[in-house]
């Protein structure tokens, strides 16, 4: 045991952020929450549709400049960005004298306002310097960067809280990440109000997506299975769950199969809007400090693969194709755990077996699935049968994110969850 206690982590550490701000009409408050980190000069990252079809944009523009604070919008912002957009944004913001940033709209906005963040403050020859090899250097970020405040218009990426940012490579189609604690933003603003123009295929997509953020941090490895770091300094950002991580992932998934379905049939319902943005915010809280496993690994094979073909899928879509089948995989290696996501996802789980618990979690997520009218699993994106054993691959190439999950995965294993996908009705 003496040994053993030498080896193994014994100690977690939970990070969030500086400040959440929730509430209706808490988009107010941007102005004064700026004006706190001594900006003088600040950009605004947002969604083009937010400026042609809202008045948001332009109501946190003014309301920033109530304090004297001068103001630049930006809003060339590509969908799942690419290393191409982002060098647009960075551009655009280099000779600015910019020294805060606001982010306005989904994942997608927010992970490029945190490039471009990083990018002025630290500046590199190689926009890949700060991504991990092979494909960058894996420079460290080596201190805080400008104040960033996060305003998520979707309930679903998490990107608020997160310390990573996701990009695609233009040339290999591949998804790289960046992750590091200086790339949360300071402060997030989270009203409810501005979630009531989601679609309900918006709504759908990004509510699943904190779904599986919360469930992957719910049945993640715990952070005591990892070995003791040599010093603090080498303790990862992600480091599996804790005690802390599952109430909020617990809390986040309780929110999401309450609400989750009335936002999507009717989005002005506003009590769910409200349950929906904080359980996202929630999952994403839990998923920034766990990590997340197989539903995203698979997910970014798929949409790799995809993007060859010239096809964009939505980032929730990607990562809840699979998630019936990996629940189902996941339940004999944490039984507890998944018994007890039967009971928050509002079914009964007194006295079910293994095996009877495992059907339970299948049916409920294809059941979530159909009635937000998901494709038909991976067949319903296109893939043939027959590309199974190639997607399986594809996707035992996402070591950093397989490596997380609850068991030793193999071949096998994703070849089954695969099959298991590939049509569910």
């Amino acid at each position: 045991m003496k040994n053993f206690e030498l080896y193994t982590e014994h100690i977690f550490k939970f990070r969030f952020l500086n400040n959440s701000i929730y509430g209706i009409n808490a988009i107010n408050e941007v102005g004064y929450e700026i004006s706190k980190q001594m900006v003088k000069k600040a950009l605004i990252v947002a969604d083009s549709y937010l400026v042609e079809k809202t008045k948001v944009v332009e109501r946190v523009k003014h309301n920033i400049e109530e304090y004297n604070i001068e103001v630049d919008v930006w809003t060339d912002i590509e969908p799942e960005p690419s290393d191409v957009s982002i060098l647009k944004g960075i551009n655009f913001a280099k000779d600015k004298k910019i020294d805060g940033l606001i982010a306005i709209g989904g994942g997608s906005t927010i992970d490029t306002a945190k490039l471009i963040n990083l990018y002025i403050t630290y500046p590199t020859t190689d926009l890949y310097d700060y991504f991990p090899p092979p494909h960058g250097k894996g420079t460290k970020i080596p201190a805080p960067l400008k104040p960033l405040i996060a305003i998520p218009t979707t309930s679903g990426t998490g990107s608020e809280v997160s310390p990573a940012a996701v990009i695609t490579s233009s040339k290999t189609k591949e998804k790289l990440v960046v992750i590091s604690e200086f790339l949360k933003p300071n402060v997030a603003i989270l009203d409810p109000l501005l979630t009531v123009t989601m679609s309900p295929t918006l709504t759908a997509n990004t509510g699943m997506d904190a779904l599986m953020h919360a469930i992957e941090a719910y049945t993640i490895k715990p952070f005591y299975t990892r070995e003791a770091p040599k010093s603090p300094e080498e303790r990862p950002i992600l480091q599996g769950s804790s005690v802390i991580t599952d109430i909020f992932a617990e809390k986040a998934i309780r929110l999401i199969s309450k609400y989750l379905i009335r936002a999507y049939s009717n989005g002005l319902d506003l009590i769910a809007r409200k349950g929906m943005h904080l359980a996202a915010h929630m999952a994403g809280v839990a998923f920034s400090n766990t990590g997340v496993h197989l539903a995203h690994a698979i997910g970014y094979s798929l949409v790799e693969e995809l993007l060859k073909r010239g096809k964009k899928v939505p980032h929730g879509v990607s990562v809840a194709i699979a998630s019936p089948a990996i629940l189902k995989h996941i339940t004999p290696y944490k039984f507890k755990k998944c018994k007890q996501l039967v009971k928050l996802l509002g079914e009964e789980s007194k006295g079910l077996t293994i095996e009877e618990v495992g059907e339970v979690l299948f049916k409920k997520l294809t059941q979530f699935l159909r009635i937000l009218n998901f494709p038909n699993g991976i067949s319903g994106l296109g893939f043939e049968n027959k590309e199974i054993v190639s997607l399986t691959e594809n996707v035992l190439k996402q070591k950093r994110l397989l490596i997380n999950a609850p068991f030793i995965v193999t071949k096998d294993d994703i070849k089954k969850i695969l099959e298991e996908s590939f049509q569910y009705w």
